[in-house]
Formats: C-alpha cells, structure tokens, sequence
C-alpha cells in the first residue's frame, strides 16, 4: 500500500435529469462510500429534474451552464449527459477547463464534432470516455467472444 494519500476525485455533472438523473443517484451514494466528491450539477432547467432537493441536502450548488461553473470551481471529472447537440461543444469547453470527460452515447452527432472532440483531447493532454452502459455486460462480452 502506497503511503500517498489518494484524495477525492471531484465530478460536476453536466444535466441532472433525464438519464443524468441515473449519475446523481450513483455520485451521492459513492460520496459517503468512495473517494468520489460531487461537486456541481449543470442544468439550464433544473426545477425539471426532480433531484433539486437531493441537491440541496447534500449542498451541491447547481449552475445553469459549464461556464458558469468554471467561474466558481473546478472538476477533476465532467459527466456530460446533456442532449446530443451539446456533446461536443460541452466536451470542448470542459477539456480545455483542464477536466477529464465522461459523456454518454452517442459521442456527438456529426463526423466534423467528433475530430474537434479528438483535437481538444489531444490538446488538453486529459481523457473522454463515452458512456456505452452495454459494453461490459455478459451478453455483450459473450458476443464479443464469439466474434473473436
């Protein structure tokens, strides 16, 4: 065992409701368990969400938009599970705000959105991950090996 000490990773959360509503359920439980920190929820409607007072309790602030957020803090991690269209420039923005991303599927919706996600990734020097809940399942994985 390491004697460096590992601290919290910091998460903000790019859309609370919708499928993001799956996330805020997961990060405010892993909270009190793990070495994971929800710090921000992202939402330009919140009241739409029905997790504003999850929010309240545990004193996460909510900002209506990335920038906004990036005024007031910093996130180790960005979980963007925003709408399609936002993907990429969310993306972007969050890479070049020195956070690593995890953004749900589809990565974006057109080739072009794609190659600037990969630039910004390439030039941030940090990770995006594409959230396929699917991959790692035993029928997906029993495809897969019956593919190979």
């Amino acid at each position: 065992m390491s004697d460096i000490p590992v601290s919290d990773v910091h998460i903000a959360l790019v859309g609370i409701g919708g499928y993001g509503r799956y996330y805020v359920d997961e990060l405010l439980r892993a909270s009190a368990t793990r070495q994971v920190k929800l710090v921000a929820g992202i939402d330009a409607f919140p009241e739409r969400s029905g997790v504003l007072d999850d929010f309240r309790k545990a004193n996460i602030p909510i900002y209506a938009d990335l920038e906004s957020f990036y005024c007031h803090s910093t996130a180790d991690l960005v979980i963007i599970a925003a709408p399609i269209h936002l993907h990429a420039p969310l993306t972007c923005l969050a890479l070049a705000r020195g956070s690593n991303v995890l953004c749900e599927k589809p990565l974006c919706a057109l080739l072009s959105e794609a190659d600037q996600m990969a630039e910004a990734e390439r030039q941030a020097g940090k990770f995006v991950a594409i959230g396929y809940q699917w991959s790692f399942s035993d029928v997906i994985q029993a495809l897969k090996q019956d593919v190979i």
